[in-house]
């Protein structure tokens, strides 16, 4: 039997060991109509960036990168630029060209960043970004809680999705 969405709602929230806390959010946010139009918004854009994305193979640069990475460990702009040209990418040797080439990695979740704290950004794969982010706010991934989830995702530049299913490979041992 298909139950009708508001009552698949009710049952959701029931079944939720958050769903106390949710339901009051929901309901704070559906008294008052200005925040009701900002909540609306807000689950469309979150309707959006959960829908299945759509596959673009990396770049050659991208993939010089990700291995790079994997080869170095954390790397900076600076490194990059050093190490570039051994890849067999003498642009990368270009600050600017570096700084683009490592932001459209993260863009398209195949890098993570984190600002250590000197100030330095360091590029690394998503699962070290995440790892290293939950150490910037004293986290193990048991123990994170949905606003954790949105700061590692401000903190990597990664998505909540692919940050929500690292956590979750994390957390079966995987």
């Amino acid at each position: 039997m298909r139950f009708d969405p508001l009552s698949r709602l009710m049952n959701l929230l029931k079944a939720d060991p958050l769903g106390q806390n949710i339901s009051e959010i929901l309901n704070n946010a559906l008294e008052d109509p200005s925040k009701r139009n900002v909540l609306v918004a807000i689950l469309e854009k979150l309707r959006d960036d959960t829908a299945p994305a759509e596959y673009r193979p990396s770049s050659p640069v991208e993939q010089i990168l990700v291995h790079m990475v994997e080869e170095q460990g954390e790397v900076s702009t600076s490194e990059v630029m050093k190490l570039g040209p051994g890849y067999g990418y003498k642009s990368l040797s270009h600050q600017q060209h570096a700084n683009s080439a490592l932001n459209l990695a993260v863009r398209n979740q195949l890098l993570g960043k984190l600002r250590k704290p000197n100030g330095v950004v360091k590029y690394s794969g998503p699962r070290e970004s995440i790892l290293e982010a939950l150490k910037s706010i004293q986290k193990l991934p048991r123990d994170c809680e949905p606003r954790d989830l949105i700061e590692v995702t401000k903190i990597t530049g990664l998505d909540i999705n692919l940050v929500s299913d690292i956590l979750e490979q994390m957390r079966n041992g995987q």
